[in-house]
């Protein structure tokens, strides 16, 4: 059976990759089941800004502390970052290399 976008969007056995994620369809999907579709079509901008707390809060100390102990400034590419979300779609870590 095909898996749907939510199911795809919250899937907490394989990596996605950022650009993958924020897909229009795949990141509304994701959106719909965390927030539910009250509060997405009254509060989007809100919602969408309380998530990317959370994706900020694990990419930025792991690309800080691989640029200090590496002494490597790095910039950090889209492609480059894959996230692991939990079952309610929020991030749990990155799996992949970010630098």
């Amino acid at each position: 059976m095909k898996e749907s976008l939510c199911e795809q969007a919250t899937s907490d056995t394989q990596p996605v990759a950022l650009p993958d994620l924020l897909r229009p369809e795949r990141l509304d999907a994701l959106m719909l089941n965390l927030y539910g579709a009250e509060l997405m079509t009254r509060h989007l901008p809100v919602l969408v800004s309380q998530w990317a707390k959370y994706y900020f809060m694990q990419i930025i100390p792991a690309v800080l502390s691989a640029n200090l102990l590496q002494g490597r400034h790095d910039a950090l590419h889209l492609n480059k970052v894959w996230l692991t979300l939990d079952e309610r779609g929020l991030e749990v870590g990155s799996d992949k290399p970010v630098v």
